[in-house]
């Protein structure tokens, strides 16, 4: 393909935009090319995958996701539990294990580790006896206790996915690179 002038790139970009606001026009970008590439894409986003079917690419992505949802939430409860201010105030021990779960993420996210995936897997126990326990809502409604517990309770099967994932990462095949880099909002040249 030839090298494209400057010219005609300013024309391509003018046609694109719309002259009263300056924006991009909506139907200019592929959203069904956005959500399969940052949403929904059997390479970078498994989450659907069978656990035998993974490639070790694959399972790095979910490992890594997980790993920094997980990191981000307790590093932020390892703070929070140490304010005087926070619910139920200060406790030294649920900071310490925020911490713990913190510190198990960032070994999961760094080598897959199984023992690091087992350790995290006691979060959701973790967040339900900081919640029920040491913070002591007794203004909670009984809808908001079962969207806690059913939360919990995905959270606890997505665990035991990830305790999978961790235990067979070894044996799991490498996997390829995709076969040309994505650029761009969806669009092929």
């Amino acid at each position: 393909m030839p090298p494209r002038e400057p010219e005609q790139d300013r024309s391509e970009h003018d046609a694109r935009v719309n002259p009263r606001t300056g924006m991009f026009k909506l139907g200019d970008v592929q959203w069904d090319n956005l959500i399969k590439r940052y949403v929904w894409d059997d390479d970078t986003t498994p989450y659907l995958v069978p656990v035998t079917r993974l490639t070790q690419r694959q399972a790095g992505f979910e490992l890594t996701a997980y790993a920094i949802f997980l990191g981000f939430l307790f590093g932020v409860a390892a703070v929070i539990t140490l304010s005087p201010q926070a619910p139920g105030g200060r406790s030294m021990g649920m900071s310490l294990y925020s911490l713990s779960v913190l510190c198990a993420a960032v070994v999961l996210g760094m080598t897959r580790h199984y023992g690091a995936a087992l350790f995290c897997s006691t979060a959701p126990a973790g967040m339900l006896l900081w919640i029920y326990v040491f913070a002591g809502h007794p203004g909670l409604s009984p809808v908001d206790d079962l969207v806690i517990i059913v939360f919990a309770a995905l959270w606890v099967r997505y665990g035991l996915r990830i305790n999978a994932i961790a235990r067979r990462y070894e044996a799991m095949p490498a996997g390829e690179p995709p076969a040309r880099a994505r650029r761009g909002w969806g669009r092929r040249r």
